[in-house]
């Protein structure tokens, strides 16, 4: 059908704003809406704001926008919590809404790991 060939082409375009407002694929996305996934995720693996309603997320999702975290997806994560951790250990000025903001993605991330249901998926 000529919808999901559309879809298809469109999943690998970067055309949708994330959080921070570069452009990226739907398949680089993360749904705001499932549970926990949130806390797990970087900010820029987010939709932007303006795009997390319910017609819109049904479009990202139907163009390939992830509703669960991969074994890519984990690694990815926790490269960005070590990166954005060096950055704010080489700043002179610690802000601390993002030393929390980075504290507890880690720990979300962490929690995700130790959980035998979660860690068996990827065994």
């Amino acid at each position: 059908d000529g919808g999901e060939a559309l879809l298809d082409r469109m999943s690998i375009v970067a055309f949708v704003p994330n959080s921070h407002g570069s452009l990226v694929k739907p398949t680089d996305l993360y749904d705001p809406q499932e549970s926990g996934l949130i806390d797990l995720v970087d900010d820029s693996m987010l939709p932007a704001s303006e795009l997390r309603h319910t017609g819109v997320l049904q479009s990202l999702r139907a163009m390939g926008m992830k509703t669960k975290l991969s074994s890519v997806g984990i690694i990815e994560s926790a490269r960005k919590i070590e990166y954005e951790a060096k950055n704010l250990s080489i700043q002179e000025d610690l802000v601390e809404d993002k030393v929390h903001a980075v504290r507890k993605r880690a720990t979300a991330l962490l929690n995700f790991l130790d959980d035998e249901n979660n860690i068996m998926k990827f065994l």
